[in-house]
């Protein structure tokens, strides 16, 4: 008897689980995903490669210039995403460069300063970001996030990512 309520508390906890990683952005046939991300000038593409949910991924050209730019796109993103006390915005990346390249990006919010952070991502290794959406005041109010920018800084090489996952 014991061995069986074990098992059927962790087929819970792996439903729960299962549950919980359900992506709010995964590119798939059917998702309204357009209403959620705003390309700017980048050229996004949703194609059957990379993906970590699902069949496909979105692949971003975000060019390099001689000139100071900041090519990128926004993720709006919307207060039912995270009603059960999510704090975090994670997603996959990869590239196929050869050399370690650096993604940014700035999470603005309802009321203050945007937040700006940003971090390497290996060559041709999916990497996992997660980003805290969430910040407190002086008096302990929360302020979440209302949109995420991913970006690069000032790059003269272009580069290709592939995004996925945004859960």
């Amino acid at each position: 008897m014991k061995t069986k309520t074990s098992v059927v508390s962790l087929l819970g906890l792996l439903a729960t689980s299962l549950l919980a990683a359900e992506p709010i952005i995964s590119f798939e046939a059917g998702e309204a995903w357009r209403e959620r991300v705003r390309p700017g000038s980048v050229k996004l593409e949703i194609v059957p490669e990379h993906a970590v949910h699902g069949q496909h991924s979105a692949r971003a050209f975000l060019p390099g210039s001689d000139h100071d730019t900041w090519p990128g796109f926004e993720i709006v993103l919307r207060p039912e995403d995270y009603a059960d006390g999510i704090n975090e915005l994670s997603f996959s990346v990869w590239h196929e460069e050869d050399d370690t390249m650096h993604l940014n990006w700035r999470l603005d919010f309802k009321e203050g300063q945007p937040s700006f952070r940003g971090g390497n991502i290996p060559p041709k290794t999916r990497k996992r970001i997660a980003l805290t959406i969430d910040r407190k005041d002086a008096d302990g109010n929360s302020n979440r996030a209302t949109k995420v920018v991913l970006y690069r800084r000032m790059p003269r090489e272009d580069c290709t990512f592939w995004f996925d996952d945004f859960q």
